[in-house]
């Protein structure tokens, strides 16, 4: 359908007037029609307003409800009355008899902020909402904006998501896993078919986010979090690096986002689009467009998870498929409109701010240009590892600290460490790629038990002749000593900007995998890294940490813990298997929580699914876990173990969860000693790869899914239960620790931890008595579907009175949300009890 263009411009009425308004409608710059109008914001208004706030996160249909369609009827009449109203119709009409629409751009001065502010989205003309049919399109523009039409583009959407949920007084905390699945399943067949590409950022900080948007450029960037108002100025709200919430001015993201190549941006925060104390053109929506972001979409209400997922789903979709991005966007709100979730009010939450409605349109794609630059006049490389061209998943985070150390010389060298099969060579090779303008050659070798320094000086010697470069061999087939030729190849070493791999290299370590075997080979190692001090850098692969220098120069060799994928990042590499790549969210998310994130498994849990198909591989998953635990050697690691370090994998295996140090000391101890000191174990754990260990606002610790289920297997055991180790003690334990951590944090989610591990431990009694602690919390912060399942939860596993107060509670939700029926029919049940 095409469209006709409209300016709808509001602006005050004649001066010294009171409440008086005038709006016109412009078609390319010439006003077609008048109206002076008064809109007063009396009780009857406001009382309205609220109403609307009220009702739109009620997580249910409300077919009774008429308020804002009695907003919307008032607020048309007012305004769209008299001349204006009739060239309207008319120019619609006329519309519609050629099979065209009506592009109709809002645009308020800013001297009438309490116009703006008001939700014009809910306009109804006496049949319906204006902008649920499909041949009137309504977005907003501030007025000094021009709209322009950019062209096409000639890549695939690259797309950003930040999902910020800090801690804190008086911030909503935000189910981030249930967030990004929310978004993971709007677009994931988007992924599947290269229409889009999708990051999301670790964490929500400022500075990560700003280095994803200056390490690519994104088309797209969706942001879900919180708006909150500080002296009269808006923030969205970001974490910092101790995960306490960080407030950053609207100003300074508008600069942020300025001049990136960002064409839409997506606010669902909380409130996002509405303006604080009457302010609406100091929001970061408006102030957006006014920086000459083409396309912004905010939030002017909360939306609810189903509707959101309908939003998403859909708006992305149709604009991948090419359309506009009103056009997407009136999809959109049909879709959430008739959905069987939605509440009647939410379609008419988001709001748009557009100046190009073919910001994203994407017309003939060119060839992906190469993700590396090249330097020119580049050695040739000698590289005898796996090489990951295309397909490769997630890992930024560490990318980019090996990177930043390197290209800032402040790192040497870096051990990349983890279990088997975690992607370490991988990694170790993409930096390479990555790093490919930066470093003249690059060499890699696989290490095994019987590498001696020889043998990596041949090789190094080949990759060195290659490359013209003769001093190494001149010395290397002379009666030289080791120590002679090793110094020779330092000195080349410092003169050029090699990246050296050795791979495989816990082959070389001792049997207590804390140092290299062989003498010779650890001295000329240690040789190396100490006396290369400029230019080429080292990385070293290898299952079991170890420190080459001893203590030596710790600030100059990076130890990065590599660790399972999250679920974002496994869905990514999913969609890398034809076998597995069609599976819907559910179905790959069931599949991650049984075998995990770990890289190896996933393709081999693909290779086998080609076979006996996905779910005749998920009912017996016995030969992929004995091929996983042949592979990772995982039985004789725990073997090497001794007993403080087995008590802790064992231990630790409670935690569904990456956890803090303490959360660690405290599940091993018991009423005599809360908290036994866990040092050592810890750290011989993490030398063994078992555990990982992961740097984002704090230090967290957490076993691999594959280790997690070996260690839980072991709790099972009748000898582990006679020495008193009982998996229930222990999930009461955690809930204990959740609880007292609740003291400290005052976080919801922890105390929802805490009810989590007392329900699997099957103290439904405790359990409820959480629920029933924060249903209130949970409604306040608009986590309703939440609070009613876990109170349904609750009824089903209790009994007595425990029940009956859980049932009382949910009638009391239903009460609240006006649905007198379902309240009766509960409390009548209570009563016949």
């Amino acid at each position: 359908m095409d469209y006709y263009s409209l300016d709808l411009r509001v602006s005050k009425g004649p001066e010294g007037s009171y409440n008086q308004y005038t709006a016109s409608i412009l078609e390319n710059g010439d006003a077609k029609a008048t109206q002076n109008f008064e809109l007063r914001r009396d009780l009857k208004l406001i009382q309205m307003l609220d109403r609307i706030e009220e009702k739109v996160i009620i997580p249910k249909p409300q077919p009774e409800e008429t308020t804002h369609i009695e907003f919307g009827k008032m607020l048309y009449d007012t305004v769209f009355s008299g001349e204006l109203g009739e060239y309207f119709n008319k120019r619609l009409n006329e519309g519609q008899d050629k099979n065209c629409g009506l592009r109709i751009s809002m645009q308020f001065a800013e001297d009438i902020p309490e116009i703006a502010a008001l939700p014009w989205e809910y306009l109804h003309n006496g049949e319906d909402f204006l902008i649920t049919r499909r041949s009137i399109l309504l977005s907003r523009l501030p007025p000094e904006v021009k709209k322009n039409e950019s062209q096409p583009l000639d890549s695939i959407l690259r797309m950003l998501v930040v999902i910020s949920s800090p801690d804190g007084p008086g911030i909503s905390p935000l189910n981030t896993e249930k967030e990004q699945e929310i978004i993971l399943e709007a677009l994931d067949k988007l992924q599947k078919d290269q229409k889009i590409k999708v990051d999301f950022t670790e964490d929500a900080t400022f500075e990560n986010v700003q280095g994803y948007l200056n390490e690519q450029n994104y088309h797209i960037v969706h942001f879900t979090g919180h708006r909150v108002s500080r002296n009269g100025k808006g923030h969205l709200v970001f974490e910092s690096e101790d995960r306490t919430a960080r407030l950053i001015d609207n100003k300074i993201l508008a600069d942020l986002f300025t001049d990136m190549g960002i064409k839409l941006v997506v606010l669902s925060s909380c409130e996002s689009a509405k303006g604080s104390n009457k302010e609406a053109f100091g929001d970061l929506a408006s102030m957006l467009s006014k920086q000459r972001i083409p396309a912004v979409v905010a939030m002017q209400y909360s939306v609810l998870d189903d509707v959101a997922i309908q939003f998403a789903y859909t708006f992305y979709r149709t604009i991948a498929s090419g359309k506009s991005v009103d056009v997407a966007l009136k999809e959109a709100r049909i879709a959430m409109k008739d959905s069987e979730k939605s509440n009647g009010f939410d379609f008419a939450t988001p709001v748009l701010y557009l100046s190009d409605c073919n910001c994203v349109h994407t017309g003939k794609i060119k060839p992906e240009p190469s993700e590396f630059e090249f330097k020119p006049n580049k050695l040739s490389d000698l590289l005898d590892l796996p090489v990951m061209n295309k397909g490769f998943v997630a890992r930024k985070k560490e990318l980019r600290i090996l990177e930043k150390g390197f290209r800032s010389d402040v790192k040497r060298a870096a051990i990349i460490h983890g279990f088997g099969g975690m992607g370490k060579t991988v990694l170790a090779t993409r930096l390479a790629l990555k790093m490919n303008e930066y470093f003249d050659g690059n060499f890699g070798m696989k290490c095994t038990s019987t590498t001696r320094p020889e043998d990596i000086l041949n090789k190094i010697n080949s990759f060195l002749m290659m490359n013209g470069r003769s001093e190494l061999n001149q010395v290397l087939n002379q009666p030289e000593p080791l120590e002679i030729k090793t110094s020779r190849l330092v000195n080349i070493l410092n003169q050029f900007r090699f990246l050296i791999i050795l791979d495989n290299f816990e082959d070389c370590l001792d049997e207590d995998r804390k140092d290299i075997e062989n003498p010779e080979l650890k001295a000329f190692i240690r040789h190396l890294l100490n006396n290369t001090i400029s230019n080429t850098k080292f990385i070293i692969t290898t299952r079991y940490d170890f420190d080459p220098l001893e203590g030596r120069l710790p600030e100059s060799i990076e130890h990065i813990s590599l660790p399972e994928l999250h679920f974002s990042q496994t869905n990514w590499l999913m969609n890398n298997y034809t076998e597995l790549a069609d599976l819907d969210i559910p179905k790959k998310k069931q599949i991650y929580d049984v075998i995990g994130g770990h890289p190896w498994t996933v393709g081999q849990f693909a290779k086998r699914a080609s076979v006996q198909g996905v779910d005749s591989l998920m009912l017996d998953l016995k030969p992929l876990k004995k091929e996983l635990m042949e592979f990772t050697l995982l039985e004789k690691s725990f073997s090497k173990l001794d007993s403080d370090a087995k008590k802790l994998l064992l231990y630790a295996s409670i935690y569904g969860e990456a956890v803090p140090e303490e959360a660690l000391s405290w599940i091993i101890g018991d009423e005599k000693d809360e908290s036994s000191s866990i040092v050592e174990p810890l750290q011989k754990l993490i030398q063994w790869g078992l555990i990982s260990k992961e740097k984002y606002d704090q230090t967290v610790y957490m076993e691999h899914t594959i280790v997690r289920n070996f260690a839980q297997d072991k709790l099972k055991q009748d000898k582990l239960k006679q020495e008193g180790l009982d998996k229930k003690k222990l999930l009461i334990r955690a809930a204990k620790y959740y609880e007292n951590l609740v003291s400290q944090t005052g976080s919801l989610w922890d105390y929802l931890k805490a009810r989590d591990y007392y329900f699997e431990a099957e103290d439904w009694k405790r359990a409820n008595e959480i629920v029933e602690n924060v249903s209130d919390l949970m409604i306040c912060w608009g986590h309703i579907e939440l609070a009613m399942n876990l109170l349904n939860d609750s009824i089903n596993t209790t009994s007595g009175d425990t029940r009956t107060n859980a049932e009382y509670t949910l009638a009391t939700i239903y009460y609240r949300l006006g649905d007198l029926n379902t309240t009766l029919k509960i409390y009548n049940n209570i009563k016949y009890k």
